[in-house]
C-alpha cells in the first residue's frame, strides 16, 4: 500500500473487460502514494476519423463481439472517466497520431 511514486501502462488496458478494468485501476490506486503519477498509453477517442479506418481489419475479421466490449470504451474517450471514477485526478490528456490517447493522472493526496 502506498509504496510507489508512479506506475505506467502501455497497451494494456484496452485489453481487460471493463469490470476487470476497474478493479486493476483501483489496484493501481491503491499501491501509489499519495500525489503518485499514473501514465496510460492506448487506444484512445479518434482525433482524426479517418484513422478509424484502423480497426477496418479487426471488423473484416469478425473480431468486434469479444473485443469490442474491451476497447469500445477507450474508442469512446471514456479512459478518463475510468481513472477518474479509480480516484485520479486526469492532469493531462494528449491525442498523438490521431487514435492513441496519452493520460497523465495522480493519485490526489489524502
Amino acid at each position: 500500500d502506498r509504496s510507489f511514486d508512479r506506475a505506467y501502462a502501455n497497451f494494456m488496458p484496452h485489453h481487460l473487460p471493463p469490470d476487470v478494468k476497474r478493479a486493476g485501476l483501483a489496484e493501481v490506486h491503491r499501491v501509489l502514494r499519495p500525489g503518485g503519477e499514473f501514465r496510460v498509453f492506448d487506444f484512445g477517442r479518434c482525433s482524426l476519423p479517418w484513422r478509424a479506418l484502423f480497426f477496418l481489419p479487426t471488423l473484416l475479421r469478425g473480431l468486434v463481439p469479444p473485443y469490442w466490449g474491451a476497447v469500445g470504451p477507450h474508442l469512446r474517450g471514456e479512459l478518463p472517466r475510468y481513472l477518474e471514477a479509480a480516484g485520479f485526478e486526469v492532469t493531462a490528456l494528449r491525442r498523438p497520431f490521431g487514435i492513441f490517447e496519452l493520460v497523465a493522472a495522480r493519485k490526489t493526496p489524502s
